[in-house]
C-alpha cells in the first residue's frame, strides 16, 4: 500500500512541475504541450485517489489544450519576407530590444552588421517573427552571421519557410549556398535540423546548398 501512495504521489510530483515548466515556456505551443501532459498527470492523480473535483477539472483542462493544439496544427499561417538595410532604424532597435536572446544563441554576435549583409525580415501572420543576415561573397554563397526568431514564434516554421520556402529567392539572387559557422553559435541543431550539413574540408562549417 506504501509503494502505491508513494507512486501516486510522485504522479502529483510530476504534473506539478510539467505543469510548472509549461508556465515557464515563451512558445505558446509548448506551453500548450506541456500544460497538456501536466493537466493529464493531474487527471489521472485524481482519479486514482477518487478525488472527483481534480479529475473533473483537469480533464477540461486536457480538453482546452487539446483543441487549441488542434486548431494550431489546422490553422495555416502567412508568410512573408523583407528585405532590410542592415542599417536600418528598425533593424538596428529591433537587435537592441533582443540583444540579449540573441546573444545567448550567437554569444560573438558584436550586434552590428556590415554594410554588404543580406538582411531579410520573416513576418509571420503580419507580425516580425525573425531576422537573418548573412554576408555574400563572389562565389554565390551566403556566410550567416545571423538567424534568429523571435521567443513566441521559436517552433521552426520561420526557419522552415525561409530555407526551405524561399529557395528560389536566392537563387534568383545567384546564390547557391548558405553556411554558417556552428564554432560560434549555440544552436547548431537548428541549423541541422533545417538541413545544414558538416563539410569534410571544413569541420567547424555547416553548409546548405540551394541548387535545383
Amino acid at each position: 500500500m506504501e509503494s502505491t501512495i508513494s507512486s501516486i504521489e510522485w504522479l502529483g510530483h510530476g504534473a506539478s512541475i510539467l505543469v510548472l515548466i509549461s508556465l515557464s515556456m515563451s512558445s505558446l505551443e509548448k506551453l500548450r504541450w506541456f500544460n497538456l501532459a501536466g493537466a493529464t498527470g493531474f487527471a489521472l492523480y485524481g482519479w486514482l485517489l477518487g478525488i472527483v473535483p481534480v479529475l473533473t477539472v483537469n480533464v477540461a483542462i486536457a480538453g482546452i489544450n487539446i483543441f487549441y493544439l488542434f486548431r494550431m496544427y489546422r490553422q495555416r499561417d502567412y508568410f512573408e519576407i523583407l528585405v532590410m538595410r542592415p542599417k536600418g532604424k528598425y533593424l538596428v532597435s529591433f537587435l537592441e530590444f533582443y540583444a540579449k536572446d540573441i546573444k545567448k544563441w550567437y554569444p560573438s554576435f558584436s550586434g552590428v552588421l556590415a554594410e554588404n549583409s543580406v538582411v531579410i525580415l520573416t513576418l509571420r501572420n503580419m507580425a516580425v517573427a525573425g531576422v537573418f543576415a548573412a554576408t555574400p561573397d563572389e562565389n554565390g554563397e551566403l556566410q550567416i552571421t545571423l538567424d534568429y526568431v523571435v521567443p513566441q514564434h521559436a517552433d521552426r516554421r520561420v526557419g522552415r519557410h525561409l530555407y526551405q520556402e524561399c529557395v528560389s529567392w536566392f537563387r534568383e539572387r545567384g546564390i547557391h549556398r548558405l553556411t554558417i559557422d556552428q564554432s560560434k553559435i549555440r544552436n547548431s541543431s537548428y541549423f541541422r535540423a533545417m538541413g545544414f550539413r558538416e563539410q569534410s574540408d571544413e569541420s567547424s562549417l555547416l553548409a546548405l546548398g540551394l541548387a535545383g
